[in-house]
Order: structure tokens, then C-alpha cells, then sequence
């Protein structure tokens, strides 16, 4: 694989779409409530934040020199996975709490993120983001149990 560290925009904006409805949830207070106990597993949370950290800033940092198509499979399904994602977050706006809703809004974007690396051709990058995937399916299973 051929690849130079730089500013990838097509990275940065893949990072930036799934965030949108995390924002409006961050900017309105009191809209929902998804979390459970807090400091109930802080070793999971340190996992989970880092390997985010990380696979976020290789899908800005690292940047293919191979030409990367516009029409592809995984830009498909990484479209189809955003829309679900974003889907799950009005439902989740809406009322609908379950742990269907939450497990699907964990694991849907990490999906979206595999794929988006295997289009950019930044391989460096999914290592991180399934490790990511289970500590944050863990974490959010742990929550909602929590809250029952």
C-alpha cells in the first residue's frame, strides 16, 4: 500500500458525517438520556476513546496515493450504513430506547468506518475501529443493563 501522511478531506469528512446527530445530542441538553452509570467501567472507556482517537486520526492523516473510485461497493454500503445510523437516531430522538436501537447505533458506524477505510485503501486504520466496535457494543450493553 502506497500512502503519505498529510490531510486526507475525504477522511475528515467520512469522521465528520456520523457526528452530526452526536452534536445536536451534545448541543441540546436534556434531549435524551442513553448513558449509564458513570465510572462504572473506566478501563473500557479508556479502550474505547483511545482506539476511536486513533482510527480517526489515521482516516485523517493517512492519505493512498492510489487512485480512489467514486463508484465503488463500499461507498454504497457505507452510504446505506449512514442513513441506517442516522435513522437509529431519530428513532432514538423519538422515544424508541431498546437495546436493538442502541446495539444498532454501535455497531452500524463501525461498519460504516470499515468500509470507508477499505475505500480509501487506509488498512492501517481498521485494526483500531474493530477494537473499537466491541469495547463500545460492550460498554453500551453494560449501559443499558445499568439503566434497567
Amino acid at each position: 500500500m502506497d500512502f503519505y501522511w498529510g490531510f486526507s478531506w475525504k477522511g475528515f469528512l467520512v469522521v465528520l458525517l456520523p457526528m452530526i446527530p452526536n452534536i445536536l445530542y451534545f448541543t441540546i441538553p436534556n434531549l435524551i438520556s442513553i448513558g449509564g452509570a458513570k465510572g462504572s467501567h473506566k478501563v473500557l472507556d479508556f479502550i474505547e476513546h483511545g482506539s476511536q482517537f486513533v482510527y480517526m486520526a489515521l482516516l485523517v492523516m493517512v492519505v493512498s496515493t492510489q487512485t480512489i473510485p467514486f463508484k465503488s461497493n463500499d461507498l454504497i454500503g457505507m452510504a446505506i450504513f449512514l442513513i441506517a445510523y442516522y435513522v437509529l437516531w431519530i428513532l432514538l430522538f423519538t422515544g424508541h430506547k431498546n437495546i436493538l436501537v442502541l446495539l444498532c447505533m454501535a455497531i452500524f458506524p463501525v461498519i460504516y468506518f470499515i468500509l470507508a477505510e477499505i475505500w480509501l485503501y487506509n488498512y492501517f486504520a481498521i485494526v483500531p475501529t474493530v477494537i473499537f466496535g466491541i469495547v463500545h457494543m460492550i460498554i453500551t450493553y453494560k449501559d443499558f443493563i445499568s439503566t434497567r
